[in-house]
């Protein structure tokens, strides 16, 4: 069976308009393209330069080149140098081009009472975007806000966020498209998406593009009471997208078996290799009350730039990160020392719950255990904030770290495995989200 990604997709990348080299092709010890209905889409990589840092002074991936492979457009915002076990690493991170446009717009403006649908597209022509936006949305007022005392600017790509929430849509990249609608209308309308026929009949049979048994969940307890993983190395799995449907049948599928929505798909670019889609039912989202109730930035329960409450939070952050680093935690007394005992151990001695699971069931289970308000990965991060990562990170099964600081395109974290709780900096890319406390105990 042929596999998906090869040496031979890097190259197709271009950077301002040029091929990424073969010599960087070589270089590239680490690529992926993530995307999802809950982030920004994002590509990330990581080369091993030279001893006299040729790559890092050539300025190929200065803040502002353009990057582009296939349909994905995106922007080079963030590059961070380290040292890897052969010599100078250098880590690029490349959000999508349109969002980063979005981003750009801020100032006080109102478009008044105006049709949603109509809106959303305006956005979307507006920075060059084809879209599919749900019809029949209704009116909403709305309003893009001034900052006020030192708080982040509002942008427009927070204010498209923010009425996604409010409608229970989904709001996504399918390459160059904007993607504005409820999972239930994705999965029934007519749009560019695919459905991908899928057979598991046991453990040695099944389609051919598979690479074995699904991962599959039913915690009644989650957000998302059902969740799926399928991985894929057919020749078109790059094709995936979110949106797309995926229908597994089968002798022996059991529960598993119908109808699923892709939610994200993690690519791996610089070697064959899987591609992961994250699948879910098409469960239309919960609406979130307007903003208007829940504070200018629409994160309900959520403490907020220069409030008490966020002040009391990364006081308690402090005094847990001075007590913990580099000590080894295993709180659940299995597996030794994993990224999911740290945040455990925060989530129980700051704020008094329990939350359990891998680290990319943790942002379903901390928003489930009450403590904490699910904020998406497209906003600031603040400090004592749990960091969320789905399959991109632990070989599918996620990762999870404490927040320190915001850097744009990467997080300074309090972080475990590999090795004890120590300060590091982690890329963005697979991001599912933030867990934000609501308050300290």
């Amino acid at each position: 069976m042929g596999t998906t990604l090869d040496g031979a997709r890097l190259k197709a990348v271009t950077v301002s308009g040029t091929n990424i080299s073969s010599t960087l092709t070589d270089l590239c010890v680490g690529a992926s393209l993530s995307v999802a209905i809950d982030k920004v889409t994002e590509m990330g990589f990581t080369f091993q330069d030279t001893l006299d840092l040729q790559l890092f002074n050539s300025k190929l991936f200065a803040p502002g080149a353009s990057v582009r492979y296939g349909d994905w457009f995106m922007t080079c915002d963030g590059l961070t140098l380290d040292t890897g076990k052969a010599g100078p690493i250098v880590k690029i991170n490349a959000p999508s081009k349109f969002v980063t446009a979005l981003r750009g717009q801020t100032g006080a403006q109102s478009w008044g009472d105006t049709p949603l649908t109509s809106w959303v597209i305006s956005v979307a022509e507006s920075v060059g975007m084809s879209h599919i936006v749900q019809p029949g949305l209704g009116t909403k007022t709305i309003a893009r806000t001034a900052p006020e005392d030192g708080q982040q600017a509002e942008s427009t790509w927070d204010v498209l966020t923010q009425q996604a929430k409010e409608s229970g849509v989904w709001l996504f990249e399918y390459g160059s498209t904007l993607i504005f609608a409820k999972p239930s209308y994705l999965v029934q309308a007519v749009w560019p998406r695919r459905t991908w026929p899928l057979r598991w009949d046991n453990y040695r049979d099944y389609s051919e593009g598979m690479t074995g048994m699904p991962k599959y969940a039913d915690n009644p307890g989650a957000e998302l009471r059902e969740s799926m993983t399928v991985r894929l190395v057919s020749p078109d799995a790059d094709q995936a997208r979110p949106g797309d449907a995926v229908v597994l049948t089968g002798r022996a599928v059991g529960a598993m078996g119908g109808t699923w929505i892709i939610r994200g798909v993690d690519f791996p670019l610089h070697v064959a290799g899987e591609v992961t889609l994250t699948l879910q039912r098409p469960i239309d989202p919960k609406v979130e009350p307007p903003r208007s109730e829940t504070g200018s930035s629409g994160t309900t329960g959520a403490p907020q730039g220069g409030g008490a409450a966020t002040a009391g939070v990364a006081g308690a952050f402090d005094r847990f990160m001075s007590k913990y680093n580099g000590v080894a935690i295993d709180a659940d007394g299995s597996f030794g020392a994993q990224c999911v005992d740290l945040t455990m151990r925060y989530a129980k001695e700051v704020f008094g719950v329990s939350v359990n699971g891998n680290g990319n069931q943790w942002f379903a289970n901390g928003a489930a255990s009450g403590a904490f308000a699910q904020v998406g990965s497209g906003a600031a991060a603040q400090k004592g904030d749990i960091a969320c990562w789905g399959t991109f990170y632990g070989g599918g099964f996620g990762h999870v770290a404490i927040v320190i600081a915001d850097n744009g395109g990467s997080l300074k974290v309090l972080t475990q495995n590999p090795g004890a709780t120590h300060v590091d900096t982690l890329q963005k890319t697979g991001l599912q989200g933030y867990l934000r406390p609501k308050k300290a105990v």
